[in-house]
């Protein structure tokens, strides 16, 4: 028994330190709160492009702790309520959060720069799922498709020898 409290315990301490090594940013580190109007509540937004779609968000997103942030901002999140809507994409339920990404850089999370919010000063926060025990996976083959959207792709089939 004591050997089992022992290891949940290091377990545990382990699991914080490493987090604690890439922390959730706790206010916006960026310009741009000046683009989009106060929300009804009069806190400052910024804005967020979203496929070719822009949208104003509360500064709280993506601040201040590991959440399903997505969730409750991306409009195919929005539309497709429900974690059992197969139209739901899967990056929606995925925890993560804005984080320094030079902070992050001497842990073992990875930071990603954001492509989605727009900033007008200062540099473009960097988000982690890692650091919130997230998957990016799904939220990454989103953006490789957006950025393959109105290319041509191009294949070379090499011909076999007789």
């Amino acid at each position: 028994m004591y050997i089992h409290i022992l290891l949940t315990f290091l377990q545990l301490w382990v699991l914080k330190g490493d987090v604690a090594s890439c922390p959730c940013l706790q206010s916006p580190t960026w310009g741009g709160g000046h683009i989009c109007p106060p929300d009804s509540e009069g806190e400052e937004q910024y804005l967020y492009k979203y496929d070719s779609e822009m949208y104003c968000v509360n500064n709280t997103y993506g601040m201040n702790k590991c959440d399903i942030h997505d969730a409750h901002h991306e409009p195919d999140c929005l539309n497709n309520p429900g974690f059992d809507n197969p139209d739901r994409p899967d990056f929606c339920d995925e925890p993560w959060c804005y984080v320094d990404a030079e902070t992050c850089g001497n842990s073992s999370h990875i930071a990603y720069l954001t492509s989605v919010l727009l900033t007008t000063g200062g540099t473009p926060p960097s988000y982690s799922y890692t650091a919130c025990g997230g998957d990016a996976s799904s939220w990454l083959d989103i953006l490789v498709v957006e950025g393959l959207r109105g290319k041509t792709l191009r294949a070379g089939i090499p011909t076999v020898g007789k």
